[in-house]
């Protein structure tokens, strides 16, 4: 499982700090691309989602999240490499 809303982010990637949100209530799509990680994807809605900045519409944006635990999902849906 994943809180969107309190990631960790120990590299402080994107110009965050130690944990990164992803607040958004239309996420588009979930791919998973091994095992333990997932790609999060969400489009901007423009002009009415403002999930970062109140009165700004949001940029495209697509994260990865490297969950605590295997998924054990069907080989079938794991990327081959």
């Amino acid at each position: 499982m994943a809180d969107l809303l309190d990631l960790a982010n120990p590299r402080r990637l994107g110009g965050f700090g130690e944990t990164f949100t992803f607040p958004f209530t239309t996420i588009e799509d979930l791919v998973i691309l091994d095992d333990r990680t997932i790609g999060v994807l969400n489009d901007n809605n423009f002009p009415s989602s403002s999930g970062r900045t109140p009165g700004r519409p949001d940029d495209n944006e697509f994260i990865t999240v490297r969950l605590g635990d295997d998924l054990d999902a069907d080989p079938r849906v794991l990327r081959r490499r």
